[in-house]
């Protein structure tokens, strides 16, 4: 493990922006393999999303007294040097026996091809960490095979572009390698004048049929006064938000803010937040006195809402509640 304050710096930096408690730890910080290359060739695997597995002998963990990674644990991975380059966390934590490993299981590591092939630099891999920690290689060797995903990389928030897309720019092409897939598990709900997290489980994964009605409302967006920003990593959509150009409540004092997506792999990186800003700066600029937001009830999305400054509306928008019952309903003071 690295303990260094390039760690520590790198891990403030990402609870600050991503809004996450300051008192959260990492479980560990690391670098891949035994070697230069192979710790540097696996970190840009994992940049690249290719790498989202890793496969460890439980024998060593043993052997070294370390704690089995646990699901919903947060590491930072950095390269050779020990500098770190990015935060995961672990979706799921399996131990097989080598033999009974798949490449439909260990495909998911991004390094072969083939079976034979992960199967060749495993053994070896194994055999080699055996010798040093004390154990020896078996065919039934039980291996602990960890599933994660990228949830924060620093250079990904530096690297971002935001524009004001015009109604050209948006069309399926602009979607296409856009991921709106989110895993709801706990969601909030208002009972009896409370708020209160109910278990609520269920997947939300938009496909081509979601997409195109997204266009179309985008598209009505800017042609009707209002606006659409898109963040670009590259040329990849990252992330986009929208504002609705009418104003309405007793007043007119609410401008809507009426999407704001991130794609899922670049998630809890500060994209969102920037785009809220953004759409903020905008509802103020055309007189706008605070924002509306008819929101998913997740708690990761009350969770982000919450961090931005937002609370329950003071005038609910029966239009809204009548449209999405479940929704939140909040406001944002310009």
């Amino acid at each position: 493990m690295f303990e260094n304050e390039k760690a520590e710096k790198f891990w403030q930096d990402f609870l600050k922006d991503t809004s996450r408690d300051t008192e959260l730890r990492y479980s560990e910080c690391f670098h891949f393999e035994m070697t230069e290359y192979w710790a540097n060739e696996l970190l840009r695997l994992v940049l690249e999303g290719r790498k989202m597995a890793t496969s460890s002998s439980l024998w060593g963990y043993e052997l070294e007294g370390d704690k089995i990674p646990q699901k919903g644990e947060l590491s930072i991975v950095t390269d050779w040097n020990g500098d770190p380059k990015c935060v995961i966390e672990t979706t799921a934590v399996t131990i097989i026996p080598f033999k009974d490993i798949t490449y439909e299981i260990c495909s998911r590591e991004g390094e072969d091809e083939n079976l034979q092939s992960w199967q060749d630099g495993h053994r070896a891999f194994f055999t080699e960490e055996g010798k040093e920690l004390g154990y020896e290689f078996s065919e039934d060797m039980p291996v602990i095979f960890q599933d994660f995903r990228v949830i924060y990389r620093k250079e990904d928030v530096n690297n971002m572009e935001y524009k004001r897309l015009t109604e050209e720019m948006i069309n399926m092409d602009l979607f296409r390698d856009f991921h709106r897939h989110q895993e709801v598990t706990k969601c909030l709900r208002k009972i009896s004048g409370e708020w209160v997290v109910i278990d609520n489980p269920f997947t939300e994964d938009w496909g081509e049929k979601e997409f195109e009605y997204l266009v179309k409302c985008l598209k009505n967006t800017v042609n009707t006064g209002g606006v659409v920003y898109g963040a670009f990593q590259d040329t990849k959509l990252a992330g986009f938000a929208s504002a609705e150009s009418k104003a309405f409540g007793t007043q007119n004092q609410y401008i809507e803010l009426s999407c704001i997506h991130v794609t899922e792999e670049l998630r809890g990186m500060g994209i969102g937040k920037q785009l809220f800003r953004l759409i903020a700066q905008w509802a103020k600029e055309h007189g706008g006195e605070k924002l509306y937001i008819s929101s998913h009830s997740s708690v990761e999305s009350q969770s982000f809402y919450k961090a931005m400054g937002c609370i329950e509306a003071e005038e609910y928008s029966e239009y809204h509640v009548q449209k999405e019952p479940c929704d939140c309903q909040l406001e944002f003071l310009l």
